[in-house]
């Protein structure tokens, strides 16, 4: 059993690798604490597809005699020529397995007559079988090529084809963390079939972010919007972690499976937190200064303005004979946006309160531009995650671990960048290193005194 002795350095020299980690980049204090963070992949797919180019190999026949078409590609072509054209002699050419067992004549060569000559291409699988039919059979002056497409694995985004596997059509380990669960079938897809055998879905991209709208219900993380509160979507990956889609994500794989971060209802609620008077509870709040006394409406609740009490009716609170009075409750279209309909928004303006309204061309939640009264949280389909002042947004693309992998995406804010900011974290990692390295030497010396004559 390890003594306690033992344990204390290796913890140390565990927590310097991952202060070094972190100090450099390569992990990020959000990655361990945070669980706010949702995603929005971009999907590609990887396939195992022929290369553009053709791979060449030559022998001359006194060098070998049986040409295996055994690479991973579906068929091999091949030429048969002399390089000597003062000799005359026979080829016996046979189609075989890949030992040379199990022919059937092709056809027999002769040097002269026929010359440089292309060979029926042959699957993969098989071979050819060169055999000379005289004493001097010509073997040191006749050249045989052979060209074929190897199929290696590829990524496809859009038309864009980037190879992932050099050297066949495997997935590596890395590539895991970004294909679901439930399309992941082999470690090896094939030259042939369909989805999940020569291609499957893959995520290009994640696009890392906080999500909007999130709130613990009954301890569970939710979503509301429009009164309703909706299941978080997690994609369950091949390597086992889940992920968080963004509740605002919608999109299709190259499958054509859609992808919703809009998970199924689990409650009917009042309002939901982030809207105008909704309590933490997802009820209505309620005024404690009715029969205040006042003498104006703007000393009353909300300035006297509306006060939503449920998704289609409000009150108000107006200054009346000098006390603020509850109106009666008025019914409306809507007291939120998730009332209208699309290209629509709900009018909380004083005059037109409750009523949707259409936007003019141009001006509504989703026509691709970020308006003035818009922002990421209100409208994150057209505006980008913004930094309050003093602060800097940051997008990271990185890899999952020094840069292999794939590549990911992440935007946060960060102050404005200092000194410390910029070689802090070296700083600290230094200072522990060489603290360590002084208590080790020290404990060299007491335990061994007579080492330490010869460590200068």
């Amino acid at each position: 059993m390890m003594n306690r002795k033992a344990v204390a350095p290796l913890f140390v020299i565990a927590v310097i690798i991952l202060i070094g980690l972190i100090a450099v980049g390569t992990i990020s204090i959000g990655d361990i604490t945070s669980d706010n963070t949702f995603v929005k992949p971009d999907w590609a797919r990887l396939e195992c597809a022929a290369e553009d180019y053709q791979t060449t190999y030559y022998k001359w026949l006194d060098q070998q005699n049986i040409f295996p078409c055994n690479v991973n590609t579906e068929k091999c072509s091949f030429k048969i020529e002399r390089t000597n054209y003062h000799i005359d002699y026979d080829i016996n050419i046979d189609n075989c397995d890949l030992n040379g067992n199990g022919c059937y004549r092709i056809k027999d060569w002769r040097a002269y007559e026929d010359g440089a000559t292309d060979l029926p291409s042959i699957d993969s699988g098989r071979s050819y079988k060169f055999t000379a039919s005289k004493i001097f059979g010509g073997e040191s002056v006749t050249k045989i090529t052979e060209t074929w497409n190897a199929y290696k694995l590829f990524r496809f985004v859009g038309g864009s084809k980037t190879i992932v596997n050099s050297y066949d059509c495997s997935l590596k380990s890395g590539d895991l963390s970004k294909i679901r669960a439930e399309d992941y079938n082999s470690n090896i897809l094939t030259r042939t079939g369909g989805e999940g055998q020569k291609w499957i879905n893959y995520v290009n991209d994640w696009n890392y972010g906080p999500a909007t709208n999130i709130v613990n219900y009954n301890g569970q993380e939710a979503y509301c919007s429009g009164a309703k509160v909706y299941l978080i979507v997690k994609l369950k990956m091949a390597d086992g972690n889940l992920v968080k889609v963004n509740p605002d994500y919608s999109d299709a794989t190259e499958s054509g499976d859609k992808i919703s971060g809009l998970g199924s209802v689990i409650a009917n609620v009042e309002c939901c937190p982030n809207e105008p008077n909704c309590g933490s509870n997802f009820k209505y709040t309620t005024a404690d200064n009715s029969l205040k006394e006042c003498y104006s409406d703007l000393q009353c609740y909300n300035a006297g303005g509306p006060v939503p009490t449920s998704s289609y009716a409000y009150v108000t609170y107006n200054c009346q004979s000098g006390q603020c009075t509850k109106s009666s409750e008025k019914k409306v279209e809507c007291t939120n946006n998730a009332q209208c309909k699309n290209g629509q928004i709900c009018d909380l303006s004083t005059m037109n309160y409750g009523k949707c309204i259409t936007q003019k061309s141009g001006e509504y939640c989703g026509d691709g531009v970020c308006q003035v009264s818009e922002s990421y949280d209100t409208c994150s389909k057209d505006c980008e995650f913004t930094c309050p002042p003093g602060e800097t947004l940051v997008t990271e693309t990185s890899g999952k671990f020094l840069g292999l992998f794939g590549t990911t995406t992440k935007r946060y804010c960060k102050a404005h960048a200092t000194f410390w900011d910029v070689f802090g974290g070296w700083i600290i990692f230094a200072l522990i290193v060489i603290a360590l390295i002084i208590v080790w030497r020290t404990r060299i010396y007491k335990s061994i005194p007579y080492i330490g004559r010869y460590i200068p």
